[in-house]
């Protein structure tokens, strides 16, 4: 494990990414990679260059909305077990970001590490 040279990559991948035009293209990538896949959803690029993107809303849900007392436990610090995701939820959210995340890197040959949410 050389770990100068893994810093450098993992640093490239990221500051690649405060390039938007860059960002641009791998949103046209995961639209054209993810087509047909009805629960997976991507912004779709309207225009772009190197700082600016300007891309489609995507609806969608936040995984606190599924736990019902999310905000409140939070602030408290004192969450219950009620205050967590049912497995069955907890397993659909990891195994689907699972599965895109490999196919991203493992079959489309694609690695993209988000800065920034969602």
């Amino acid at each position: 494990l050389n770990l100068g040279q893994s810093m450098a990559q993992f640093g490239h991948t990221m500051s690649v990414q405060t390039r938007l035009d860059i960002e641009a293209q791998h949103l046209l990538i995961f639209n054209r990679n993810f087509c047909g896949r009805k629960e997976y959803s991507f912004p779709k690029v309207i225009c772009y260059d190197e700082s600016v993107l300007v891309e489609t809303f995507e609806d969608g849900s936040l995984i606190s909305s599924f736990v019902p007392n999310w905000e409140s436990s939070r602030k408290s610090g004192k969450g219950t077990e009620q205050d967590q995701l049912s497995p069955e939820v907890a397993h659909f959210v990891v195994s689907s970001g699972q599965e895109m995340y490999l196919k991203m890197l493992m079959q489309d040959n694609l690695m993209h590490a988000d800065l920034h949410p969602g």
